[in-house]
């Protein structure tokens, strides 16, 4: 089923606001949404996988997420699966009342034609987990008032397959 992106856009901001309409006002409901967000780092961990939509005319056509614990590490491939670049960053999960939101921080570039550059500060993007998809969605949080807004879904790639795709990209 191939969903296109501004569908996938109308979704991720009915989902949003939705989860906004959410608060923690107690300090059990903020005790819960800590449980909540270390539920999620569990989630959260693995190997992701999307396809770059056509119409979002960059220069890969796939990128893997491979997520552990408070690290991340991101590959972009071409068409024919040479690595275009590659960043590791720090991220930490947190919840602003409904809103699920990831921040990272220290990124630095390990393959390609910025590698060995760091880029300085933080930045977010709000996210969601559903078994095995993670989405995320950027441009609306305060501060990205200028960002367009954006969603892109990454597929959980499974254990064998995971095998399978670093043995092609070697």
């Amino acid at each position: 089923m191939n969903i296109s992106i501004r569908s996938r856009l109308a979704l991720a901001v009915v989902t949003l606001l939705s989860m906004s309409a959410v608060s923690c006002t107690s300090s059990s409901s903020s005790n819960k949404a800590t449980g909540i967000v270390s539920d999620d780092m569990n989630q959260i961990m693995g190997v992701w996988e999307r396809q770059a939509d056509p119409a979002e005319k960059v220069s890969y056509k796939r990128s893997i997420k491979d997520i552990g614990n408070g690290h991340e590490t991101v590959t972009y491939y071409n068409a024919d699966g040479t690595v275009l670049r590659q960043h590791q960053v720090d991220f930490k999960l947190e919840r602003y009342g409904g809103a699920k939101v990831y921040t990272y921080r220290n990124q630095r570039e390990t393959a390609g034609s910025k590698k060995g550059t760091k880029k300085p500060g933080t930045a977010s993007y709000l996210y969601r987990i559903n078994e095995d998809q993670l989405t995320e969605v950027w441009g609306l949080l305060p501060g990205q008032e200028k960002v367009p807004v954006k969603a892109y879904t990454h597929i959980r790639i499974k254990n064998a397959a995971t095998q399978q795709a670093k043995k092609a990209t070697h």
